[in-house]
């Protein structure tokens, strides 16, 4: 089901929520390896602004550090 667009309208769903509720920007991590995910947040927005070095195990892996600002509006 990937690349048909479900996961750019859930993220606009919940900027569109977050956004109502004041909260100035979003801050989550991501497996370093999880390249389909980070297509997808950069493609709404989101940036990497840190890493956390050996954040996972099993395997043994880096967290990237994601950062969206919430606007009014949700825009790609």
């Amino acid at each position: 089901m990937r690349k048909i667009g479900i996961g750019v309208a859930l993220i606009s769903v919940f900027v569109g929520t977050a956004t109502k509720r004041a909260p100035e920007n979003w801050l989550f991590e991501v497996r370093a390896s999880n390249s389909t995910a980070l297509v997808l947040y950069r493609l709404t927005g989101f940036k990497q602004v840190d890493i956390r070095r050996g954040c996972y195990r099993e395997p043994i892996e880096n967290a990237l550090i994601m950062s969206r600002p919430l606007e009014t509006e949700f825009t790609l």
